[in-house]
């Protein structure tokens, strides 16, 4: 898609309120380090602060409101290379939560450079305290993950971190956006040693992070002696309520598991291989439920809570194996069982191996607990079962090549402003820039 930039008032555009000027976080450094949280540091797990929305219009003439709403981790303490780690993997919440009261009581405001997120004097003064405390409206979860490749110079570990964020809004000024940064989980206690890698994931608008874990790349744990990395391509699962993790201490995964017990919930430990999972709400089902394919074949699901189940029965009659992760959208599909409350999709394979590239859509329903309710096959067209190049029709000269930049990452919010308080589609990107 084309994004055409404008420069209009905001006041032009019905659903965002009148003009502010609240900014990213910009150090007072003019140069490396930066002002990057550093996700290994206790008195940074969670920081609040108040981010406004600028407009961006798509080709289609439909008004986004646009935000960077995370910046990426710290790449390390000592000699950096980059301002902030590389981010990964990212999600919006499907749902969007209204009547609620802010996730937070305080929120941090500023409008110029060398003032920011990062709580560390030297590299930013603090903002003007906002109050929210009586504030209700809407909100929604976006979560991203970062990583540090190891250098041999720099440090020797493969670094990561979860960060997710609760946005809050009011329907009255739905452009200033009142965010809680949180990192929900870490794979380091130092940037020395790294105990696990992360999969992304989702979250849903109550905070609820579902993520995968395995041990690759991670380190002997020599310097981390009170912990030992997760092993080989085993896999655990787990999810963090956001709302509930310590503002003062890691939540660091390894192979026993998460340190922030209270606010995690352990899925799956040290069992064969799942893909990255996905989620149903906690606003769909009245609690979140986990949802991933494995390599056994089959759907897993959190047919209670805390507890997984697997099942071969989201096959619809001709499909034997799937492939990628599972997508799920909110809503009963009748013909996929009376009583769903949603639609799971994959993409699957009418036979094992890779010869025919997998040629159909497997969709099926789910009850309140995830079990299958129907199932249906779509067959996609034979231009599209086999593996092609993917163009853009706007820019067809593009390359699909996703190519990392130098500086900085920055998790961005790019909400659909069609209607007042009820944004229609929601998206994210992550941007690099000198």
């Amino acid at each position: 898609m084309r994004f055409t930039s404008t420069l209009l008032p905001f006041v032009s555009c019905s659903a965002l309120g009148a003009t502010a000027f609240a900014q990213d976080s910009v150090s007072k450094l003019h140069a490396l380090p930066g002002d990057a949280v550093d996700g290994r540091a206790t008195a940074e797990q969670v920081n609040d602060y108040v981010v406004d929305q600028t407009i961006v219009r798509g080709s289609w003439g439909t008004v986004f409101g646009v935000a960077p709403i995370v910046k990426a981790s710290l790449e390390r303490t000592t000699q950096q290379q980059f301002f902030t780690a590389l981010g990964g993997a990212q999600y919006l919440s499907q749902d969007l939560k209204s009547g609620v009261p802010f996730a937070r009581s305080s929120y941090s405001a500023w409008s110029a450079q060398g003032f920011g997120v990062n709580d560390d004097i030297a590299r930013n003064d603090p903002g003007t305290p906002t109050p929210a405390t009586g504030l209700t409206g809407f909100q929604f979860g976006a979560v991203t993950s970062d990583f540090v490749p190891a250098n041999t110079t720099f440090g020797t570990a493969n670094l990561a971190n979860v960060v997710g964020a609760l946005v809050n809004f009011t329907n009255d000024k739905p452009s200033r956006l009142y965010v809680s940064r949180v990192v929900a989980a870490s794979n380091a206690t130092t940037e020395t040693c790294g105990l696990a890698a992360f999969g992304m994931g989702s979250i849903d608008a109550d905070g609820n992070v579902h993520f995968r874990v395995d041990g690759n790349g991670s380190s002997s744990a020599v310097t981390c002696p009170t912990a030992l990395p997760a092993s080989g391509n085993n896999n655990w699962a787990y999810r963090v309520n956001l709302a509930a993790r310590s503002a003062g201490a890691q939540n660091v995964i390894s192979n026993t598991g998460p340190s922030d017990i209270p606010a995690t919930t352990t899925l799956l430990s040290n069992v064969a291989t799942h893909s990255c999972p996905t989620g149903v709400p906690q606003s769909v089902a009245t609690r979140p439920i986990y949802l991933a394919p494995n390599f056994a074949k089959q759907y897993a699901f959190e047919s209670s809570a805390g507890v997984v189940t697997n099942t071969l029965g989201h096959y619809a009659a001709g499909v034997v194996d799937h492939r990628g992760m599972i997508g799920f959208r909110a809503g009963n599909v009748a013909h996929l069982g009376a009583n769903s409350i949603g639609v799971c999709g994959v993409l699957g394979k009418a036979t094992l191996g890779s010869a025919d590239g997998a040629p159909y859509v497997n969709l099926w329903g789910i009850d309140a607990n995830g079990n299958v309710t129907g199932t249906r096959a779509l067959q996609l067209p034979p231009t599209l079962a086999l593996p092609g190049v993917i163009t853009d029709p706007d820019q067809p000269t593009w390359s699909t090549t996703n190519v990392a930049g130098p500086s900085e990452s920055t998790t961005t919010t790019a909400r659909s402003h069609s209607r007042v308080g009820a944004p229609r589609s929601r998206s994210a990107r992550t941007s690099r820039a000198t």
